[in-house]
């Protein structure tokens, strides 16, 4: 098929830095380009970390408008829509798929009869407690008007979509679940790339966590300080790096001087190769309260290390133990199953922290340190982890989307 009969298709995300969501465009756009010409449409092209395949569209959103704010989504939301109103009339698209909840009502508010509206769920809903405008602008109608309007609903885990269903008004018929692929090759091979030797000189002899995601709140990753303060104090020399970049940055260094750290913890920010860190490292460990469905995890299993997760809604069961009933959660105990261990999701918010560790954080330093401390059972999941990784190729996911995005 020549590049001039290709079919169009737009994929539409708030930007190409950083995130989960953002990830899974960059890998689809780089694998549907083979079939589709791909416009992908961003808020603004100032900072572009991930690699991608298509042209970039830029809503041109001022830089000096806080992106949380009110004021920034109501002119991204309002400047999204009339552009993709303008593109589906003229740029002939097969399917606009969207990645998160502003850009997913942007293109149900831009419907075109001869354009499919894809939207896709990457968060679990119920986290959102609506304490602010945006929470419950996108609890009360948001998410209820995507459900109605769009032709389908993608969720990246089967946990997300049975909330959708049950709770806002998504009919069973327009819901699919499509969890996120990995770029197999590409992780195994950046993973084989080596630290620095300073780098290395700074880990010798010493056991190694690590960590990656946004340094938010989402991502609990002071719960995982106070594991790490306790697990020197009994004795286990460690070193954790946290891998990301957010605003929770200046509150995590100053937890980690309170708790005299600043020797056993890196803080590298966003980094292009995350997967070298990973494969030197003895333990990968999740501390999300939530997540939709957890890259982080499928990464790790991909550079052969064993995973430590909080077993947070949701995804995080899916991944390490597929096929069984998502809403099992662990509350009060280690669960070693089949390709990871899940515990507790830790209670407290950063403002509210103490070296005196929490029920859930003393699981999750117990389980760590089983991993650390126990070669047979690192050595099992090493060997599993290779296992389920392979299950989540890119290509075969590729798949999936092509075939909804072609069906009737």
């Amino acid at each position: 098929m020549s590049g001039n009969e290709k079919k169009r298709i737009a994929l539409v995300v708030n930007t190409l830095s950083g995130g989960g969501a953002e990830r899974a465009v960059s890998n689809l756009s780089k694998y549907l380009s083979e079939l589709y010409d791909i416009d992908i449409i961003l808020n603004d092209d100032e900072h572009i970390d991930y690699p991608y395949s298509g042209n970039i569209i830029s809503l041109k959103m001022p830089l000096n408008i806080g992106r949380m704010s009110v004021v920034y989504q109501l002119l991204a939301v309002t400047k999204r829509t009339i552009i993709l109103r303008y593109l589906k009339k003229n740029r002939n698209y097969t399917a606009v798929i969207s990645f998160s909840e502003m850009t997913n009502f942007s293109n149900v508010l831009s419907g075109n009869k001869n354009t499919k509206t894809i939207v896709s769920v990457r968060n679990d809903v119920r986290k959102r407690n609506g304490k602010n405008c945006k929470q419950k602008l996108v609890l009360s109608v948001v998410i209820p008007y995507v459900c109605r309007k769009a032709n389908r609903v993608v969720s990246c885990s089967k946990e997300i979509a049975n909330e959708l269903i049950e709770n806002y008004g998504l009919s069973e018929e327009k819901s699919f679940v499509i969890y996120n692929g990995l770029e197999l090759q590409t992780v195994r091979k950046k993973a084989s790339e080596l630290l620095s030797q300073s780098e290395e000189m700074k880990l010798t002899g010493k056991k190694l966590i690590v960590s990656v995601g946004r340094l938010t709140a989402q991502k609990g990753q002071w719960h995982l300080l106070k594991v790490v303060k306790y697990l020197r104090n009994s004795g286990l020399s460690v070193h954790l790096i946290l891998l990301g970049e957010g605003e929770l940055r200046p509150a995590l260094e100053q937890e980690i001087r309170s708790f005299g750290l600043t020797e056993c913890v890196s803080m590298p920010g966003f980094v292009d190769n995350p997967y070298k860190y990973m494969a030197r490292a003895d333990v990968v460990v999740i501390s999300s309260l939530y997540e939709g469905f957890s890259n982080v995890i499928l990464e790790a299993l991909a550079c052969d290390v064993p995973v430590v997760s909080t077993d947070h809604k949701t995804g995080a069961r899916e991944i390490l133990l597929p096929d069984t009933d998502y809403r099992t959660k662990v509350l009060d105990r280690i669960d070693e199953v089949t390709y990871g261990m899940l515990v507790p999701v830790c209670e407290g918010s950063i403002n509210e922290t103490s070296e005196v560790l929490s029920d859930e954080e003393a699981i999750m330093a117990e389980a760590i340190q089983r991993v650390l401390t126990n070669e047979d059972l690192a050595k099992y999941y090493k060997q599993a982890s290779q296992i389920r990784a392979e299950q989540n190729d890119i290509k075969s996911v590729c798949l999936q989307w092509i075939r909804l995005i072609e069906a009737g």
